[in-house]
């Protein structure tokens, strides 16, 4: 009774390998690797100082932290009382010279015609000429010294590009404050940066996956695509590795510096493994064998399995096996 059940056994195994010998599906052999998970904190795409280009006290200040600055709106104006009064000033010049060059024109005119008539020296009206001349040239300065002084009222505010956020104000209504003063601070969070420092082979590893680059926001647990927009040069002596920036423009609900980003890169395996799927490797008595395309088993050595796509890959070590071979599934 005991040999018949082994032969029946033996009769179903061997049945059941002639079918995956003879039926198995053929796969391909690729190189294994393995995902280095790296981790950044977003920022802003770029960050501006707000200065006080000018000396003077406060007479506004129209922002607070976290506002987000829209067309036409300034952070704040200093009080231009002195300026405006410079302006008037200016203004009241001008009329003053144009009336000066009216009347040196006409009594150039004039005297012309009497020169014409030899019945007054010429010197008389070069004279009035070069009055006439010399008001022109006052004018012109003036209107020059007009826009400056224009140039210095525009200035008394501090503008801040639409669509920036206010990030840090130093200043109140009231304060006074020297030229060249730092007075805030607003970031561009229309789109954000992940800093990141890379090795060579993760550099290389990023390039190969840039086309389709996607990063994980650790606190919601998304993916969301990101671009390498800052491959920085210069070698850095003491981490040696390479500064680059990811770029985070779509799928960001909260734009906001300081949000958790992992970036997974996928590196060579340092032990030179292939990748097989886990189906296509028979295990007997230790040792653990694949099948080539010709039905020969072939021998390999088992590192264990690595999931990629929801599917389940072995990693394997075979002298017979090199990446871009086909095997059968069992």
């Amino acid at each position: 009774m005991k040999a018949a059940i082994g032969i029946l056994v033996a009769l179903i195994l061997w049945a059941g390998a002639g079918v995956a010998q003879a039926s198995g599906e053929l796969v391909t052999v690729e190189t294994s690797y393995q995902e280095v998970t790296l981790t950044g904190f977003t920022r802003a795409r770029a960050t501006l100082r707000l200065v006080a280009e000018e000396a003077g006290r406060f007479a506004f200040v129209n922002a607070e932290v976290g506002d987000v600055i829209s067309e036409g709106r300034h952070f704040g104006c200093l009080d231009t009382t002195y300026v405006d009064l410079d302006i008037t000033a200016n203004h009241a010049r001008q009329e003053r010279l144009r009336a000066d060059v009216d009347y040196y024109t006409r009594q150039a005119e004039r005297l012309g015609k009497l020169v014409d008539k030899n019945t007054t020296a010429q010197a008389e009206l070069d004279d009035m000429v070069r009055r006439r001349a010399g008001a022109k040239a006052e004018l012109a300065e003036t209107r020059a010294r007009l826009r400056e002084l224009t140039e210095r009222k525009r200035r008394h505010c501090i503008t801040v590009p639409a669509g920036w956020t206010v990030t840090e104000r130093r200043v109140e209504p009231g304060q006074w404050v020297a030229a060249g003063e730092p007075v805030g601070q607003a970031g561009d969070f229309t789109g954000l940066l992940v800093p990141f420092a890379l090795s060579h082979e993760e550099v290389k590893a990023l390039r190969a996956q840039q086309d389709d680059l996607q990063v994980e926001l650790l606190d919601e647990q998304r993916l969301v695509p990101a671009q390498a927009v800052h491959w920085n040069p210069a070698f850095d002596e003491q981490t040696r590795k390479t500064a680059v920036d990811l770029a985070l423009k779509e799928g960001i609900a909260e734009r906001r510096g300081g949000l958790r980003v992992a970036l997974t890169l996928r590196l060579p395996d340092p032990s030179g493994a292939l990748l097989a799927p886990r189906e296509a490797l028979a295990e007997r008595f230790g040792q653990f064998w694949v099948l080539g395309t010709n039905g020969r088993e072939l021998p390999v050595v088992y590192l264990g399995d690595l999931e990629s796509d929801s599917k389940v890959f072995a990693r394997i070590i075979s002298d017979g096996l090199a990446a871009g071979d086909r095997i059968r599934l069992r």
